[in-house]
């Protein structure tokens, strides 16, 4: 899994949501790592039962229109989807990409970042030691 990663670009306590969460491995991982005040939206309604009686806060719903429900008030550092990761360096972001969705870009140079989609035209751009 991806989520060692992910991990360690989300600061300590902050709020994550975690879109397509699945039964909520991640958003366990965070709270116990990192104490970070976690949500999760997963379209399935299994996983999404799975996920709810394990005590984690999850909603059953599709993110295209179930994102509503979260205040714009509310600012979330992390978005994401870890079974889209890929970590195969590309000179090119992938088409149509999820929310959430990262690449790592590679400048052609030997240079690389991790980019997130967070929509629109907004890629989050994370540099890679």
């Amino acid at each position: 899994k991806d989520w060692k990663l992910i991990e360690s670009l989300i600061q300590e306590k902050s709020k994550v949501l975690d879109i397509g969460c699945g039964e909520g491995e991640l958003i366990k991982q965070l709270n116990k790592n990192i104490n970070a005040d976690t949500r999760g939206i997963e379209i399935d309604p299994e996983l999404a039962r799975k996920a709810i009686g394990s005590g984690l806060n999850v909603v059953q719903g599709n993110a295209e229109n179930g994102l509503n429900q979260y205040s714009k008030a509310v600012s979330y550092q992390g978005k994401t989807i870890s079974e889209t990761m890929s970590l195969q360096p590309s000179t090119t972001p992938p088409a149509n990409p999820n929310i959430g969705e990262m690449f790592l870009y590679d400048d052609g140079a030997g240079n690389y970042t991790l980019k997130i989609w967070l929509g629109g035209n907004n890629w989050k751009t994370v540099s890679v030691d």
